[in-house]
């Protein structure tokens, strides 16, 4: 798609944002856009607000900021609405994805706010914050624009305090940025940056040394030091470094589970508390994948890596039934993606939005597992094989009025992958009888 493009598409809003949703759609956004917080406690307690979208400087208010040129409040409402409000474009249409729409919107805004910035009109915390959203907008859209998001997060990245959990998180992003555009030495900086700001520990070059040897206070920081370790991990299996790759994922493995329930949890469990701990079983659940495959890479016996794939799809499951209070099988009509959310989710803008994410990342997961172990039995157990990969294909799909298709979180091209060798192992084994 490119920055060009989106440049193109900031230009027509230059001209047509004030008129797109007319102004009482804009005034009604203005009312709708709340704190990240919500004046939730518990999403605060939990810190899920600094992993959420923030509309304005202070982040108590509702609305935008009222420093803001009113062109450039008309544009983050327009952003917001494009992200909060309008419907996702059906698969395959001529429509502009929701995020290019939002990314659109929000570079018209900063673009009419920069001189009131620099004049000082704007403060410096809603400048931070409009450009976060952008460069987070950006790395939604895809790899096209990774390149952009990676330079907005840099300017982003100027702009915070050196510790913290806000730039521990920030520092994630960089190196998960640089991961997916090939510059590995600048990803292992970010990840070696963003492990210290977690623990407030320098680190050493050596990433087993970025495992905590205590659990951090912080929840928004044990989940980015999680997310740091599984990101690692990815890199040293993919490295082909698989006795350290194995030994790093289970102690990073090791550590996830040591984190329990502390004096942070009291009387009945939240939503925001419940999420979070999830969040690191999801993290737990991916490592056990990288361990399957480090295994594999190492000539183990298959019964291994199937073993720690059974235990991600285990941790799936939980996760999926934990968050929807549902109990899903393989054998019932729906889907994981297709379960409602419960009221006491659905209550919370941002905790649906969480809530959504957790079930997305569980079934991609779930999915990745039961594919692998298909392969790994395809050529000794072709009937378990067919299995594995028909329960991939429950966990990846959702119905639509036009019938199954891939579900939030599952490439559409590896859903169709898993179709066509379902079909051709079926074929192999209707041709053998």
């Amino acid at each position: 798609m490119g920055f060009v493009r989106l440049s193109v598409i900031m230009l027509v809003g230059l001209t047509t944002v004030g008129f797109a949703g007319g102004w009482a759609m804009n005034e009604w956004a203005e009312k709708q856009i709340t704190p990240a917080h919500e004046n939730n406690p518990d999403i605060r307690r939990w810190e899920w607000d600094i992993e959420l979208d923030h509309w304005n400087g202070d982040h108590d208010a509702y609305g935008t900021d009222p420093a803001c040129p009113l062109t450039a409040r008309f544009a983050i409402r327009a952003a917001w609405q494009a992200l909060n409000f309008l419907p996702d474009p059906p698969e395959g249409s001529v429509h502009t994805p929701r995020p290019v729409t939002a990314a659109a919107h929000l570079l018209t805004a900063i673009g009419r706010m920069q001189p009131a910035y620099l004049a000082g009109k704007v403060g410096k915390d809603t400048w931070l914050e409009i450009n976060a959203l952008l460069a987070s907008v950006l790395e939604r859209i895809g790899p096209a624009e990774w390149t952009a998001s990676r330079a907005v997060y840099e300017q982003v990245w100027a702009m915070l305090p050196a510790s913290g959990p806000r730039s521990a998180r920030v520092a994630l992003i960089l190196g998960n940025l640089n991961h997916g555009l090939g510059q590995q030495e600048a990803a292992l900086h970010w990840w070696k940056t963003s492990a210290g700001l977690c623990t407030g520990n320098p680190m050493s070059d050596d990433p087993a040394e970025w495992i905590p040897t205590e659990i951090p206070s912080s929840p928004a920081c044990q989940r980015t030091v999680a997310s740091v370790l599984v990101a690692v991990s990815a890199h040293l299996a993919a490295s082909g470094e698989y006795k350290k790759a194995e030994q790093f994922e289970l102690a990073s493995l090791s550590f996830l589970r040591s984190i329990r329930p502390s004096s942070l949890s009291t009387g009945e469990t939240s939503p925001a508390e419940a999420l979070h701990y999830l969040y690191l079983l999801q993290c737990s659940s991916l490592l056990s994948i990288h361990i399957a495959q480090v295994l594999h890479g190492r000539k183990r016996p298959v019964s291994e890596s199937l073993a720690w794939l059974q235990t991600a799809v285990t941790s799936s499951q939980k996760i999926v039934s934990s968050t929807t209070m549902q109990n899903l099988q393989p054998t019932d009509g729906d889907h994981p993606c297709s379960l409602p959310l419960p009221p006491p989710i659905t209550s919370s803008r941002g905790m649906t939005k969480m809530a959504t994410q957790a079930v997305a990342d569980a079934t991609s997961s779930a999915t990745e597992a039961l594919n692998l172990a298909s392969l790994l039995l395809e050529g000794t157990d072709p009937a378990a094989a067919a299995r594995n990969l028909e329960t991939a294909l429950w966990w990846s799909s959702i119905s639509t009025k036009g019938g199954l298709q891939a579900s939030s979180g599952v490439l559409e091209a590896k859903w169709k992958d898993y179709n066509q060798r379902l079909q051709k192992m079926q074929q192999t084994r209707s041709q053998s009888i």
